[in-house]
């Protein structure tokens, strides 16, 4: 059955029932999958292609030597590049719950690699 909106904040003009204002619905928890196929998607909207692959609770997108994202289905963490004072390395994380501004930070990403990539194989130094 279709809902028409009535002029009443949070009622439907054909229910008797109050609804949850939009917006407000309770947050829906994803798997570690459904998350990475979100951004997969919102990647795959911009021109960057991507794998992804799932296991023991976790999910990769495998977008470019060097950059892969996993996800626990809270986090999306990835490695700068960039490595700390004493060595180790640094990492990135967005909340899974904005995959597509997680694809805007990664694409800068990807194209920071495929830039280096493409000097090393023109011996550009």
């Amino acid at each position: 059955m279709r809902h028409e909106q009535s002029n009443a904040w949070n009622r439907c003009a054909c229910c008797p029932e109050p609804r949850q204002p939009v917006g407000l619905e309770p947050m829906r928890s994803l798997s570690a999958l459904e998350t990475a196929h979100e951004l997969h998607a919102a990647l795959a909207c911009m021109g960057i292609p991507g794998d992804v692959h799932e296991g023991r609770g976790l999910a990769l997108v495998s977008v470019w030597t060097g950059l892969v994202v996993w996800t626990d289905g809270f986090w999306y963490r990835w490695w700068t590049g960039r490595r700390s004072q004493t060595g180790r390395w640094l990492y990135a994380h967005h909340s899974a719950f904005e995959p597509e501004r997680a694809a805007r930070r990664l694409a800068a990403r990807y194209a920071e690699l495929r830039e280096t990539s493409s000097s090393v194989a023109t011996g550009v130094s």
